[in-house]
């Protein structure tokens, strides 16, 4: 039982297939990957349970048998990284369950790989022989989009369930730490999805799988109890249990602000706060009082350390939409650092720290492969700040 494979497609195929695989083993063959040769093809695929990866590549059936085989495929992989041809030659022996796996041409050198019976593996059914309903979307809008709602995400110790995940609900992709910062984005692209769940725990290697699929457009998908990506010419698929918690009710007034706000240089801005605290021992805890003063072109935005030691730094900004009233509010240094950082931009940004909310906003507006979206970063406002 011979197979002929390309090293190339190979190693993709093993490297998609086994972020399925749980991280944790109990038993040695949980921690395989199953590979079945049909024809001139072979399905790999990994599981445990939950996440779901099958890649599909063409080989060369030697003996025209069909057949299945188990290989633990962080070894596999180190091994094709390794061997001296393009095209590996691959030799399964059914009565002891070995697989051989020759490294030069010569046909003299090999290694060879313990096999488990295919019947012991966790398997899954599959997604194009169940209802589902589908979506072809862009590759490069939902990884934009996925990067930018994962700065936003509790850490995964915390325990804001609630907020476990990323939704996408017609048009609008938005994640929140449950406490005090919410991200949006609106993009057109997602109009068709309807509350799509993206667990904050399977969101790293959702993204990963994404980012190496083929082709610039993808198709989202969803079962009755899935959801998942698939490229367009089914060859890769990877999917992941439903979430069965409620999406939260977000008002309108947290997506689109309209006047009054500050437009300012994020770079800028990024650079005076990181000045303005180093002279703090730790970022813990840290308040920044933030004062606007000034109207239009000749506005300024004052960042004072709230601490023992004074600092203070003034940043150049345009005001639009209301008076030269001055306004001021204390914000969480690390808060704040981290949603103006969320944005990637060397524009400006438009800051709303004077339209009378409860909390400060902001947004940005650009393309990703030609599809326009509107990104808002939300965070409270500082009630208790140490002094030191």
């Amino acid at each position: 039982m011979d197979i002929k494979v390309k090293k190339s497609d190979l190693k993709k195929a093993i490297s998609g297939s086994r972020k399925a695989l749980s991280k944790v083993v109990i038993q040695e063959e949980r921690g395989h990957l199953l590979f079945d040769i049909s024809g001139p093809k072979m399905i790999v695929q990994g599981t445990n349970n939950d996440l779901k990866a099958r890649s599909i590549i063409p080989i060369e059936n030697v003996n025209n048998e069909d057949f299945s085989f188990t290989a633990d495929p962080k070894i596999l992989e180190k091994l094709i990284t390794k061997v001296d041809v393009q095209d590996v030659l691959i030799s399964f022996d059914k009565n002891d369950y070995t697989l051989k796996v020759y490294t030069t041409e010569s046909g003299k050198s090999f290694s060879t790989l313990q096999s488990f019976l295919p019947d012991k593996m966790l398997t899954f059914n599959d997604s194009l022989k169940m209802e589902r309903k589908e979506c072809s979307i862009n590759k490069s809008a939902l990884l934009f989009t996925l990067n930018y709602a994962s700065n936003f995400l509790a850490p995964l110790k915390e325990d804001q369930k609630q907020y476990d995940f990323v939704v996408i609900n017609k048009g609008i992709a938005f994640a929140a730490n449950g406490s005090n910062k919410m991200g949006f984005i609106v993009f057109k692209t997602f109009e068709k999805l309807s509350d799509i769940k993206i667990r904050k725990q399977i969101l790293p290697f959702f993204t990963s799988y994404i980012e190496n699929m083929n082709g610039s457009e993808i198709v989202l998908l969803e079962t009755e109890k899935d959801i998942g990506v698939e490229s367009i010419d089914g060859t890769s698929y990877f999917s992941f249990l439903k979430s069965t918690l409620e999406s939260p009710k977000v008002p309108k007034e947290h997506i689109i602000s309209e006047n009054p706000y500050t437009k300012i240089d994020k770079n800028r801005l990024l650079k005076v706060m990181e000045r303005v605290i180093i002279s703090h021992t730790s970022s813990l805890g840290i308040g920044l009082e933030l004062k606007l003063t000034g109207s239009e072109e000749g506005a300024c935005l004052d960042v004072n350390l709230l601490a023992k030691n004074k600092s203070l730094e003034t940043v150049n900004c345009i005001r639009v939409g209301d008076s030269n009233e001055e306004i001021s509010h204390v914000v969480d240094y690390r808060l704040f650092k981290s949603i103006v950082g969320s944005f990637d931009t060397d524009k400006e940004i438009r800051l709303h720290i004077n339209d009378q909310s409860k909390f400060f906003k902001i947004y940005n507006s650009g393309e990703v492969d030609g599809q326009k979206y509107i990104l808002a970063g939300i965070g409270t406002y500082a009630k208790i700040v140490r002094q030191s």
